[in-house]
């Protein structure tokens, strides 16, 4: 797919803005036509498995039969003459019958902030703009990414750099070309205030001319007093903090960060399609939803290929935002709950691994196979398919997910209002935060997965939705029953009427708290927006936390019940199980996986699983046919799922 003009004259369109919104309708209409589209490059078709490291050619021959299916090659980021990338490493790859993907083609610019420097943290840079800031709290400075994600010289460097890479090495079908590893607007998802340079102010006063009608609306949501377009300027958290109720000026700028860094990368997208129509770009590292860009309703369709560390239902976001991503895990651990989240990932629509092996364990520098490398033989084998059989990636990889008429609502703005509020009153205690913070235990941040879980371990499989998508009537269009509204403290005048009309015709609504006191822009409304909805004995309206009972009986009033229930022999069903449903034609897949237990170990449980009329059934895992039947009784142990294809017809699922 190639892009429009439009987008391979963004630098020039920066430099040479005239007076209006001519450049924001560019970047729109980049950010939209850079998303990746299935039709457009061929369909990632076989579960890929990729070593980190470089090896040896004794070392490649051995992961080669494991199972593994190519390596990292770095690619060089002087842009100067020669080699664009690490070719030895690529020789190495190729003479084993390895593919590549290309490592870290602009980490300088999309993880300015958290990328590898001689004899210093990995984030110096970060902790330098925090000093500054703690310093001189007055030092503009401090906020001013460098290079800004909005610079042009800078985006019309990377886009040559990639332009150059994906020549070069086309021939050779990588299977990604890496944009950069653990990317992130600062320091990976940690909050900072970036970004004060004049590109990104500019292109924020652009980007409100689109989300506003006028001046004086934008004014009137602001509470200020801007006489022309050019007088607008971010507000950053100090002076946020120093209002009561309207953080719209600080949030619109969050907002503009996330959009901005997204864009870059959609940008970069674009170029690799240009370059190549079969070419994929990728981030990997992609982090929690949260700071530093990781608003996941945009970034899902910014990028190809995302190689992403499974964290508060990030991944389940990923995929209902953009059914095409492909999803890749890293896996650097071994044991019985390594070869677990491998499965999990797999089920959760994964398309790979990248193993990260710094200590020699899977493959020796003899060629024999360590440790690791003997526990991944059977997984890998299973899933990539051996001694002619069609392995279970490729399978699902072909396969549609089945969802349940069950909608969670991912919303960016709620997140940024309570941040602010729980934050206004400490101080400067927010700018001595940290990425690892950010991993803490948080109610608010992690409200989405706990209602994720609750549902799964129902039996369902919820999809999740965007404000947009809220907005624009996706629960009408795709026939959802239930919409769940985690923290959702901040909705639009849009969503709200969305979701009157949603439980007027019907809908059940599930919130956690009260929603709608405040508006997209984080300004506190006169009167929340659904209050009416909410008070008395509400039927269709329901306060709930995920940990409740309640789920089971609301879903059932909706006239929900899983497809393919679950049930134990004492009795009731596993509260440790999840069901996953996929579509393979005619046919359905079923897989039921454990959770890893807490403990680290757990006996096998015997589990029941029915089916919604009697079908022929085949036990992938086993390789062994069941019969017609209408359930199937099971041993699942904390590992390894059970996999049925469920047909009307009999025989093996070739």
């Amino acid at each position: 797919m190639k892009p429009p003009p439009a987008c391979g004259a963004v630098s020039v369109a920066l430099e040479r803005r005239p007076a209006g919104v001519g450049l924001l309708f560019c970047l729109t209409a980049c950010l939209c036509s850079a998303a990746p589209a299935k039709a457009d490059r061929p369909a990632w078709q076989r579960y890929e498995v990729a070593i980190w490291q470089k090896q040896n050619p004794a070392q490649y021959r051995a992961l080669k039969a494991l199972g593994v299916t190519a390596g990292m090659v770095k690619a060089r980021r002087d842009d100067g003459p020669g080699e664009p990338v690490d070719r030895p490493t690529a020789d190495l790859l190729s003479q084993a019958g390895l593919g590549c993907y290309i490592e870290n083609i602009a980490t300088d610019f999309y993880s300015a902030y958290h990328i590898w420097t001689p004899n210093k943290p990995v984030n110096w840079r970060f902790l330098d703009a925090q000093a500054r800031f703690a310093a001189n709290p007055a030092d503009p400075t401090a906020f001013i990414r460098d290079p800004s994600l909005s610079d042009p010289a800078w985006l019309a460097k990377i886009n040559l750099r990639l332009e150059r890479v994906v020549k070069a090495e086309d021939s050779e079908k990588p299977l990604y070309y890496s944009l950069g590893d653990e990317t992130g607007i600062g320091d990976l998802a940690a909050y900072w205030d970036f970004d004060l340079s004049s590109y990104s102010i500019d292109g924020m006063r652009d980007w409100l001319r689109l989300r506003y009608p006028s001046l004086p609306a934008l004014n009137a949501e602001w509470n200020t007093r801007y006489r022309d377009w050019s007088e607008i300027r971010p507000m950053t958290m100090p002076e946020a903090m120093q209002r009561n109720g309207n953080y719209a000026p600080w949030a619109d700028f969050k907002a503009w960060m996330d959009f901005a860094f997204a864009h870059a990368l959609a940008t970069a997208t674009a170029t690799v399609h240009a370059a190549s129509p079969a070419g994929r770009s990728g981030i990997e590292g992609a982090q929690i939803p949260g700071w530093g860009g990781y608003d996941y309703s945009r970034l899902a369709n910014a990028v190809d290929v995302m190689e992403i560390y499974d964290n508060d239902a990030n991944v389940e976001m990923a995929r209902s935002f953009n059914p095409d991503l492909v999803l890749l895990t890293t896996a650097a651990d071994h044991g019985p709950k390594e070869l677990n989240v491998i499965w999990r990932e797999l089920l959760k629509g994964g398309g790979g691994l990248v193993l990260w092996d710094e200590n020699n364990e899977i493959a020796r520098p003899d060629g024999s196979l360590g440790p690791r490398g003997l526990e991944l033989r059977p997984v890998l084998r299973k899933i990539e398919g051996a001694d002619g059989d069609e392995g279970i990636g490729p399978l699902l990889l072909r396969s549609a997910r089945v969802y349940d008429p069950i909608a969670i609502l991912y919303s960016p703005a709620s997140f940024r209002t309570h941040w602010m509020l729980e934050w206004k009153d400490k101080g400067d205690a927010w700018s001595k935060r940290d990425a690892a913070a950010e991993y803490d235990p948080d109610e608010i941040r992690q409200a989405p997965l706990h209602f994720l879980d609750a549902v799964e371990h129902l039996g369902f499989q919820p999809r999740f939705i965007s404000s947009a998508g809220l907005a624009q009537g996706i629960l009408e269009r795709d026939g959802y029953k239930v919409l769940i509204l985690p923290r959702a403290i901040a909705l639009s005048t849009a969503e709200a009427a969305r979701i009157r009309l949603f439980v007027k015709k019907g809908g059940i609504v599930i919130a956690d708290e009260e929603p709608g006191l405040y508006d997209e822009h984080s300004r506190k409304l006169a009167a929340p927006a659904l209050h009416d909805l909410f008070v008395g004995k509400a039927e269709r309206a329901i306060l709930v936390e995920p940990q409740s009972e309640k789920l089971a009986e609301i879903t059932a009033a909706a006239g929900l019940k899983p497809r393919f229930p679950l049930s134990v022999a004492k009795g009731g069903a596993p509260t440790d199980a999840r069901t996953y449903v996929f579509r393979d034609g005619a046919r359905e897949i079923v897989a039921i996986h454990r959770d890893f237990p807490a403990s680290g170990d757990a006996p096998p449980e015997t589990i029941t699983v029915a089916l919604p009329k009697p079908a022929y059934m085949f036990d992938l895992i086993r390789g062994t046919a069941l019969g017609r039947t209408d359930r199937a009784t099971l041993e699942l142990d904390s590992v390894t799922p059970e996999i049925l294809v469920v047909s009307d017809r009999p025989g093996s699922p070739d």
